[in-house]
């Protein structure tokens, strides 16, 4: 609430938004607020917005109180990096790649599992499955005899992609 009302009772407050890279362009939210919180929905994930609000009663509408940039994001992170993964069952041409949960899900459900593999002398990580991983495994298929591989992980929830996990010596 304002400190002066301009000698008549507020009746209403009108929100506006702005893209910070738009500055000077105010779009109305809503111009019929009669409370002093209200849900902005249809903001874009990633953006960040300026927000401003005006107090009206009969007299008119009064200064506009802007809020700091604040960025459109979920309410929740992406999920911590899951437990440094291990080798086992490896063969010639494949592998069974474990691991344990991250620590934190980032406060959403972890939706499955990216795995990825690098060539011991390649700088380039490569995702190695299709499809989020269900499980804390995974078989690798497709390994070059006589090449050496590092794996590692990540989790994935709403948000996206977390962080990797650490790799594994090269196998």
């Amino acid at each position: 609430r304002p400190a002066d009302d301009g000698g008549a009772k507020i009746t209403n407050y009108v929100v506006e938004r702005s893209d910070v890279k738009q500055p000077d362009v105010w779009i109305k939210v809503s111009a019929a607020v009669r409370k002093t919180t209200h849900k902005i929905t249809k903001l874009n994930l990633g953006t960040t917005y300026c927000f401003r609000v005006r107090a009206q009663n009969m007299n008119g509408i009064g200064d506009a109180l802007a809020s700091e940039h604040v960025e459109a994001r979920y309410p929740f992170d992406t999920p911590s990096a899951p437990g440094q993964p291990q080798v086992k069952d490896l063969t010639a041409e494949t592998c069974r790649i474990i691991w344990t949960q991250p620590e934190t899900d980032g406060g959403s459900e972890i939706t499955g599992y990216i795995v990825e593999k690098k060539e011991k002398n390649s700088i380039r990580w490569e995702r190695i499955n299709r499809d989020l991983v269900q499980e804390m495994e995974y078989m690798v298929l497709d390994l070059e005899e006589g090449l050496e591989y590092s794996f590692r992980v990540c989790a994935v929830n709403k948000a996206g992609r977390g962080k990797a996990s650490p790799q594994t010596k090269p196998t």
